[in-house]
């Protein structure tokens, strides 16, 4: 079998951050001369910040090696600077919470394996550097007077950071839960803000903090972490820190060193902080060695790299699932890029950023443009009322069923209607770990005010991730499980039958590319089903043979149809050509007014 070429995602805003673009140009220098030196083909391409939860997939014959993302496809790597220099982690599923090691049942023991007078000499030795070059994530301030020793140490996160959809507590709700226990125990609160944190609550709150007692400073984290008696953190770089200094660590969030401390499930269980804590310190020390010394690349070490470069080929030698055509070897910038731009969004509304106004267009251009869309506003009225009028001249389900295009379904739904098919489709096929027609719609749902919304075949979770930043509660349910669903506050996730899973009232169901896999004896109760769990009712439906897993194929009239038999409400509000074929007619039907 020949070598894979090698497709690389450019962390450009990375390599150019003047906090450590160094670090992360030697990296990258190393990695590229990892991969040149094993034959290997190469190309590259740029990738904006905040793109984390785009779904990766590799090109056929290809291995993609992507920055700063999360989640699981074949021959994909997820690379990420770790939490100490110059160490880089090398990971197929992502970063913090959602890297392999969080989940590995076999992590345990790889750490138990480790010599502990290697790893003794190896923490010691990190430790001395770390204090003796005040290195840390981010600058820190130079030799300040120790605070008396004793105290539990809280250090800050960034609120909008990716990480903290990762919570069990939440960092703001936590550091009330601190102020409380400090007060019963007596055990002094120091605390610590973000150096990048702008968030007028988190100033509030400081200030509060400070008149309940608390202790706020701004001293160098290795002098902090020195004096306490015990970290606490949701998932932080300086959590990962504090176990390398020995000290005991309590986590309010999934963290990639959850094996070695304490985890906090509850703002309940925020007391153990201040209370006497065992602690196994030689544990702990053959875990940081592990990490980052077996786990983590050197990335100073081209040779440590093109270890890791060859184990990657290797296993893709070993199973090389096909992915999308060479063509396409980073086909899901785009998705990349839209979710760096929603990303944008969501971290400027956290920190109650106003984003600059978009410039105003010339004005021939503008009334070109409104010329434009008043042709095809008033061609697409055209469309729809003749669907319209096509729909009303239907008369019966039974004549629905003869007009179903996917003909005789029995060897096509015996191979297609399971679960099991399905969830090979969402581990192997790149549009299903790609695709989610309900993106294009999403601008329509932020302008609602939505207190609910559960999408049914909620696939790899695309639409999921976008709506939860301003939809309280988004219920994704499907019968197989992509390895690429989001997680986070406000996220949940059903894995049933729509066909027979009871479903409990929301304010909006939405599907996207479902109905038309429903066999089509399943449809009206699924429909009714639907129809009856939710005011608002928002679907978008393939109306063409995919020829293989579309058991109901109707024109856009006849799903309309299908529809009105539980409300004269429902309405076509889209119709449209997927990839410019008219041959691939999807409608969008709903009794949503506002839409």
């Amino acid at each position: 079998m020949s070598t894979p070429k090698f497709a690389v995602e450019r962390p450009q805003p990375w390599l150019v951050n003047p906090l450590d673009g160094e670090r992360h140009r030697r990296f990258f220098a190393n990695l590229l001369l990892a991969i040149t030196e094993t034959g290997a083909g190469l190309q590259t391409a740029d990738i904006p910040f905040g793109g984390d939860f785009a779904p990766r997939v590799a090109a056929d014959g290809h291995i993609l090696l992507s920055y700063h993302s999360v989640g699981a496809a074949p021959n994909v790597w997820r690379l990420k600077e770790s939490y100490v220099r110059p160490y880089y982690t090398f990971d197929r599923t992502g970063y913090s919470g959602w890297a392999e090691i969080t989940h590995d049942p076999q992590a345990a023991a790889r750490v138990n394996a480790v010599d502990q007078a290697q790893a003794d000499r190896f923490v010691e030795g990190l430790s001395e550097r770390l204090v003796r070059d005040n290195a840390s994530k981010y600058p820190q301030r130079g030799a300040q007077p120790a605070l008396a020793p004793g105290y539990v140490f809280y250090p800050m996160q960034v609120i909008e950071d990716s990480v903290a959809r990762l919570s069990r507590i939440g960092s703001l709700d936590l550091l009330r839960a601190l102020l409380q226990e400090s007060q019963r125990s007596g055990v002094r609160l120091v605390i610590k803000r973000h150096p990048l944190c702008t968030h007028v609550g988190v100033q509030e709150l400081l200030v509060s903090a400070g008149e309940q007692g608390a202790e706020l400073s701004d001293a160098s984290v290795h002098t902090l972490i020195a004096g306490a008696r015990a970290v606490v953190t949701v998932n932080s770089g300086v959590g990962f820190e504090a176990l390398v200094h020995g000290k005991p660590v309590f986590t309010a969030g999934v963290a990639d060193y959850d094996l070695v401390t304490h985890q906090l499930h509850g703002e309940d269980d925020v007391g153990r902080c201040f209370d006497a804590t065992e602690w196994d310190a030689a544990l702990v020390r053959r875990f940081v060695f592990h990490y980052l010394r077996e786990y983590c690349v050197n990335g100073d070490d081209a040779g440590s790299i093109r270890q890791r470069v060859e184990h990657a080929v290797a296993l893709y030698r070993q199973a090389p699932a096909a992915g999308v055509d060479e063509a396409g070897a980073f086909a899901h910038l785009a998705a990349v890029r839209y979710f760096a731009q929603s990303e944008a969004l969501r971290r400027q509304a956290a920190t109650a950023q106003v984003a600059a106004a978009p410039q105003v267009p010339s004005l021939d251009a503008d009334a070109a443009h409104k010329q434009l869309l008043q042709l095809n506003a008033n061609n697409f009225e055209i469309l729809c009322s003749l669907y319209d009028r096509l729909a009303g001249k239907l008369r019966s389900l039974d004549q629905l069923y003869h007009l179903n295009r996917a003909g005789p379904q029995t060897a096509r739904q015996a191979q297609s209607f399971s679960p099991d098919y399905y969830q090979a489709l969402h581990l192997s096929d790149s549009g299903f770990q790609q695709n989610n027609w309900l993106l294009p719609y999403l601008e329509l749902f932020r302008r609602t005010d939505i207190g609910s919304l559960r999408e049914v075949g909620c696939g790899n979770g695309a639409f999921l991730a976008a709506a939860s930043e301003f939809v309280p509660r988004v219920i994704g349910v499907d019968w197989a499980r992509s390895p690429l669903l989001p997680q986070g506050p406000g996220i949940e996730f059903v894995q049933a039958d729509i066909t027979q899973a009871a479903l409990e009232a929301v304010d909006i169901n939405c599907s996207a590319d479902v109905l038309e896999h429903l066999p089509f004896e399943k449809l009206p109760q699924a429909l009714a089903a639907l129809h009856a769990s939710a005011g608002v009712n928002f679907h978008v439906v393939a109306c063409y043979d995919d020829g293989h897993s579309h058991l109901s194929i109707f024109e856009p009239d006849e799903w309309l149809y299908l529809f009105r038999q539980h409300s004269p409400n429902y309405r076509l509000i889209d119709v449209v050509a997927r990839h410019n074929d008219p041959r691939k007619l999807v409608c969008t039907i709903t009794n949503w007014p506002q839409a």
